[in-house]
């Protein structure tokens, strides 16, 4: 690098100044080198040398001033220009940008201005280049502040692991009263967990900026959470009583042969003992039409026994139960024997296996189904606190507070929203957006065992964030409906799918608009959550109500949620009209859905009545979901 600035410089000398500022924009900030590793904590090492061979330089420097002036302001003019900007950042590390920098304040400006900012966030912020793709200049306004201490400390965030947050934040709440250093420790967590807010913010005020549409999710093929797992218990439900009505078709009654002297009241006899209304039973069809078949192969050879010669078709063995019994008893445990694949899983399409290592997931929360390896609107990732979440318009981001804690009260929430105000931030959040506190460490008793129920029940509970509702925040779980008036105007039914514990769904409290839906009755498969199965879900196939709408073009919706709704009811009278009522609008009705991810894909969106808005709100409704 040296001997590309001396060529750059006309062959001339190079000495760097020692005369920096004290302020934080200039100067290293010592404060955060206990989180610093090896690489980046080197940057000072290269400051006290370049300080120590500079100040030998003024010592044996001539007085002249002709020569010093020039060589620093040509420095400066070269590292102005876009195009060398570009070139150098491309062959050098942090590490020598950021020694760069402690030239002169004239070198630290050429490098940290309007021009040549978003050239330095591009090299070294995740995934900055892609929100520059989809910024639109006409409405874009830069109103978010980052300075260069901004971008050191959001640098250090980048390399601190997450674990050492909670271990602060334990050690001071294991302690009555905190020490100083831990005191001052936690003031840097506190300035590194808003220094990443602050990126991920200014990521978003980007790539929310664009006209264009995100690619829909209901575009991609359906998404499939491998529901043919084998092992899995197979819970399998009769079709409703009102199904045995006149929805099922009956047979043509067969006329019996009219031999001389045949009795065809009799006949007729045989053929009535067997119910219409009634389904036969596979046993019973296959007897009949070998016995058809061997009667037209006899011809009238074969007399009745009744004398007359009268030719009769002999009646079905008797049943045993009923045929809804029969075929509910015969299936119920098919999961639990069944070794090879089913007619129904040889005709599910083959699994999409991911094309490289790099396609998304969701660490330990489990892979997202949305993503693939093709272009999506969400960007790979691998944990929900990946930068690259941040640049995408169908997943809610998360921003960091610190504030040790082991309950989030109406204290602690207030001091999280504190936090973002004194750093200003509270401003650019928009309704939706996800507060992570990285101080919170839920306590466990110690008279509580760590695999009884009520730990595990604990353990969910601790599953908690903070949703910006747009005036404050609120405590959120993931697996309860997000706290908000119009859950429809969010970008994305997806939009906190990335913060969903494996093979769960999300749920809304919806208002569906008025739509004229087309009902079908379906036998449905579906994966439910078990905590009584040994593989956490069970497979659940029953018959269920659909209605199908278009909202493709509905103006109050979210652009992720345009397309076809196909709304599932119970498979009964009831379960019917509460889709109605559903359909109706207004606060009557107002509902609690689940997004079906494993149903949805292909142009549609899948959405599971769950309960109506008083039922939701019952702690005995609340314990079974």
């Amino acid at each position: 690098m040296a001997a590309a600035v001396h060529g750059a410089l006309g062959g001339h000398s190079f000495h760097p100044t020692p005369s920096l500022t004290n302020s934080f924009d200039s100067a290293p900030d010592s404060e955060y080198l206990v989180f610093l590793p090896n690489s980046v904590s080197g940057v000072h090492n290269h400051k006290k040398a370049f300080q120590s061979i500079a100040s030998a330089k003024i010592r044996s420097r001539p007085n002249s001033v002709l020569f010093h002036v020039p060589s620093q302001a040509t420095l400066a003019m070269v590292l102005a220009q876009r195009g060398v900007l570009a070139r150098l950042l491309d062959v050098i590390t942090w590490d020598e940008f950021y020694t760069l920098t402690l030239v002169s304040q004239g070198v630290r400006w050429s490098l940290w201005n309007t021009a040549s900012k978003e050239i330095v966030l591009s090299r070294f912020v995740p995934s900055f280049h892609l929100a520059l793709r989809w910024r639109d200049y006409r409405l874009w306004q830069d109103n978010i502040p980052m300075s260069f201490g901004d971008l050191e400390r959001s640098i250090v965030s980048f390399e601190t692991p997450l674990h050492q947050y909670p271990m602060h934040a334990l050690s001071v709440l294991s302690t009555e009263v905190p020490t100083p250093e831990q005191d001052v420790m936690t003031q840097r967590c506190q300035k590194l967990a808003l220094a990443h807010s602050r990126i991920v913010l200014l990521l978003q005020s980007m790539v929310h900026s664009s006209l264009l549409p995100p690619r829909s999710e209901l575009d991609e093929p359906g998404w499939k959470l491998n529901i043919a797992q084998p092992g899995l218990r197979e819970l399998t439900f009769p079709a409703p009583l009102s199904y045995f009505g006149p929805q099922v078709t009956e047979r043509p009654k067969l006329e019996p042969r009219r031999n001389s002297g045949g009795s065809p009241a009799k006949a007729k006899l045989v053929h009535h003992q067997k119910s219409p209304s009634m389904p036969s039973s596979p046993v019973t069809d296959d007897h009949r039409r070998l016995t058809n078949r061997r009667n037209l192969a006899q011809g009238g050879k074969r007399l009745s026994v009744f004398g007359n010669g009268g030719s009769r078709v002999p009646p079905p063995p008797p049943l045993q139960q009923p045929p809804s019994l029969q075929y509910y008893s015969g299936t119920w445990r098919r999961g639990l024997t069944r070794s090879s694949a089913s007619d129904e899983d040889i005709l599910q399409p083959p699994k999409r296996r991911f094309l490289s290592v790099n396609a998304s997931s969701d660490s330990s929360l489990g892979s997202d189904p949305t993503q693939s390896s093709g272009a999506t609107s969400t960007p790979p990732s691998t944990s929900p606190h990946d930068l690259h979440m941040a640049t995408s318009r169908t997943r809610a981001p998360i921003v960091r507070v610190f504030v040790p804690c082991s309950v989030l009260c109406d204290e602690t929430i207030a001091l999280c929203e504190e936090q973002l105000i004194d750093e200003g931030l509270w401003e650019h959040l928009s309704v939706g957006d996800i507060v992570c506190n990285f101080g919170y460490v839920p306590s466990l008793n110690d008279d509580e065992d760590e695999g009884s129920p009520v730990s595990m029940h604990r353990s969910e509970e601790h599953r908690r964030w903070l949703i910006f509702t747009g005036d404050r925040l609120v405590v959120f779980d993931p697996m309860d409906p997000p706290p908000l008036q119009d859950a429809l105007s969010l970008p994305s039914p997806f939009y906190y799918s990335h913060i969903l514990p494996p093979f769960s769904n999300t749920k809304f409290r919806l208002t569906l608009p008025p739509f004229k839906p087309h009902f079908t009755l379906s036998h449905q498969t579906s994966t439910i959550y078990s905590p009584h199965s040994a593989a956490g879900q069970v497979r659940v196939k029953k018959y269920v109500w659909l209605a199908t709408v278009d909202a493709s073009n509905h103006p109050t919706t979210g652009d992720g949620w345009r397309g076809m709704w196909v709304l599932q009811g119970e498979g009964t009278k009831e379960g019917k009209q509460a889709l109605i009522d559903s359909l109706k609008g207004g606060v009557q009705g107002e509902r609690l859905w689940e997004i079906v991810r494993e149903k949805s894909g292909g142009g549609k969106l899948w959405l599971r009545l769950v309960a109506s808005l008083s039922q939701s709100h019952s702690p005995h409704f609340r314990s079974l979901l």
